[in-house]
């Protein structure tokens, strides 16, 4: 017998019993009701599910490229519903908020690569070890890991619920591969607290990362993320969106600090920052709009190592081939604005031209839109760096000779280098063989974006105009008294850059005649594939006949159609319409009257106007007639008396 029937016969009391019932009753409430699980796919559902989510993912990107609607309000309806989901808050919905998919992992490397530590190497330590917290995103779940804890590493359990399902599986975030990396990496980390305040400022992370290391913040910022879990608590959510902001802040500010910090953590902040943006996108679009703006209004053509790292960014974070994007249209104009309007006089706005050139073409890599600035900026840099000056321009790009000449004045075989990104600061004891090794690095720079360029706008039809002068620019670099001072080798190892940027890097001779023939030969194939217009051929048309029906007694006046509702119907034709030439000719007539009467009206109203102007007229001349002959009487009295 059940112990509490057995309590309530053996004389318990009653209200005490409903009490417990009532109890008992209100926890059923809340226990978690059973849920139908996914039926299990096999490995060929899998692989098509995936392709059918990638082609979709493709087909909303090109149809934003192409300014077309996002989604429709069903799919809408279903991300809104999505969000608002409470099991899934860490979802990849990076293709509803438009963003992009960020930074793979492997050996990519940017646009404008650097060497040794200044590179932009992804590593594969992102989450740091050590740490003896585990997250669980609920009671089910945590059953769920606590089953599988004896086949993955205490590195997975750290970040588990706190990437999406895509991040994890990505190489950078895939620290089980890592171990003893991250093993190397745990010691050096053990002098770091694991539980920090969740900034809600810049100031406030300064000051929580005051006395840290540059190389331990990333392993700080992971930790403030997995102790400020939105799953932990109800607020926490909020503080990671402000705490997203901060980042987006922290990440100008550390790029702009005179100790340079390496790229490794930038690159580390900037896929934190990334990964947050999947769950904040509209607080992390404003960060960016913010110091976008602040770009814009203060520094349009002086832009700092900061700004020029949230460029970056933005073509990380965000989808760069979308027809219109809050963030990265600003973006493409402020650099656009930058390649347009600013002169260049320095061997540093040279560098900081070259670096911005290289994200245009980072960010039309797919939409392959065409951006002017780009090819007029990179045509002047070339020309600005040519040992001898053309002769001839015919104005089909703006010329800009700087005060101090930046031409290259060397033609010995000197040891190349590749371009820096801290290049772009001006120099501060820059010796001649520095400076002769910068205008080399740039002029290379320049002559692999001119081919880059030329690969990725092959397809367009004004191929030819666009690029026919930047032809006649490569012959004369290649002429005779340009060729002769350019330096003939170089010892540097160039890697893979953006586009096809990379077939270009060859020591400055070889890279003039291989960019040159490339050019030619894409013009050639750009005129041939223009045709005249032609008119359509179409097959004469003979002329209908057809033999002609006489009527021997014929009256005019009279209607020979043989259908009668037919006959009815061009008899109401006929009177409709001579009624309505005879309503238009009432209206023609009423129409003329009122035009003579307003016209009548109009020529009185100007005849009283000028009635009383010529009055007002004569009473003013005489008014001014009496006063100017006072004045002559007074003045001839004045005389008179002396």
């Amino acid at each position: 017998m059940n112990p509490d029937r057995e309590a309530l016969l053996n004389g318990k009391d009653r209200s005490k019993a409903d009490k417990e019932y009532d109890e008992r009753l209100r926890q059923m409430v809340f226990d978690k009701r059973s849920k139908p699980t996914e039926r299990t796919m096999t490995e060929e559902e899998k692989v098509a599910e995936e392709a059918k989510r990638l082609e979709d993912l493709e087909t909303k990107r090109i149809r934003r490229m192409e300014g077309g609607q996002e989604s429709s309000d069903e799919e809408i309806g279903d991300n809104v519903q999505n969000l608002q989901g409470d099991d899934n808050v860490d979802q990849d919905d990076a293709e509803t908020f438009g963003l992009g998919t960020g930074i793979s992992g492997g050996n990519r490397q940017n646009p404008l690569d650097v060497e040794d530590e200044d590179e932009f190497v992804i590593e594969d330590d992102l989450v740091a070890s050590g740490s003896d917290v585990v997250l669980s995103e609920d009671d089910e779940s945590a059953d769920e890991s606590a089953s599988e804890a004896s086949e993955k590493v205490d590195d997975r359990e750290f970040v588990q619920g706190l990437l999406s399902k895509d991040d994890m599986d990505r190489l950078e975030f895939d620290t089980a591969r890592t171990g003893a990396s991250m093993s190397n990496h745990t010691n050096n980390n053990d002098h770091l607290a694991f539980t920090y305040p969740c900034p809600q400022s810049h100031e406030e992370l300064l000051q929580a990362t005051q006395g840290i290391g540059i190389n331990d913040l990333p392993t700080v910022v992971q930790r403030i993320r997995a102790l400020y879990h939105p799953k932990l608590q109800g607020d926490y959510k909020a503080k990671l969106g402000v705490f997203s902001i901060v980042l987006v802040d922290h990440l100008a500010y550390l790029t702009n600090q005179t100790s340079r910090p390496p790229f490794a953590v930038l690159e580390t902040l900037t896929r934190h920052i990334h990964s947050l943006a999947k769950t904040y996108p509209e607080d992390i679009g404003r960060a960016f709009r913010s110091h976008l703006k602040s770009l814009h209004d203060s520094r349009p053509f002086s832009p700092t190592p900061g700004d020029l790292l949230i460029l970056t960014a933005v073509a990380s974070i965000f989808p760069t081939s979308d027809h219109f994007h809050p963030v990265v249209t600003p973006a493409i104009l402020s650099m656009a604005r930058y390649l347009g309007q600013k002169l260049p006089h320095s061997l540093s706005d040279l560098a900081k031209g070259a670096y911005l050139e290289t994200l245009c073409l980072q960010y039309q890599r797919l939409s392959k839109r065409y951006v002017p600035e780009l090819v007029n900026y990179a045509l002047n840099a070339l020309c600005i760096l040519a040992p001898v000056k053309p002769d001839k321009l015919d104005g089909h790009f703006p010329y800009h000779e700087p005060v101090t000449s930046l031409r290259l004045q060397t033609s010995s075989e000197n040891v190349g280098r590749r371009l820096r990104f801290w290049d772009i600061l001006p120099p501060t004891d820059l010796i001649a063989e520095d400076d002769a090794q910068l205008k080399s690095a740039l002029f290379e720079t320049q002559l692999g974006i001119l081919g880059a360029m030329a690969d990725l706008w092959v397809g367009k039809s004004a191929f030819y105009e666009i690029f026919d002068v930047a032809f006649r620019v490569l012959q004369h670099l290649s002429g005779k008294a340009c060729r002769t001072k350019l330096p003939t080798s170089t010892n540097v190892s160039y890697p893979k850059v953006a586009g096809n940027m990379h077939a270009y890097l060859k020591p400055p001779q070889d890279k003039i005649q291989q960019v040159s023939d490339n050019m030619q030969r894409l013009l050639q194939q750009a005129r041939l594939s223009r045709r005249p217009l032609l008119l359509h051929n179409h097959r004469p048309l003979a002329i209908k006949t057809s033999i002609p029906k006489f009527e021997e007694s014929y009256n005019p006046d009279k209607h020979y159609d043989p259908d009668r509702d037919r006959a009815e119907m061009s008899k109401l034709k006929a009177e409709h319409k001579r009624e309505r030439k005879g309503a238009l000719r009432e209206l023609r007539k009423d129409a003329n009257f009122i035009a003579r009467e307003s016209l009548r009206e109009k020529k009185e109203r100007d005849r009283e106007y000028e009635k009383k102007y010529k009055r007002l007229v004569a009473e003013i001349q005489g008014e001014e007639g009496k006063e100017a002959n006072a004045y002559e009487r007074e003045k001839r009295l004045r005389k008179g008396k002396r």
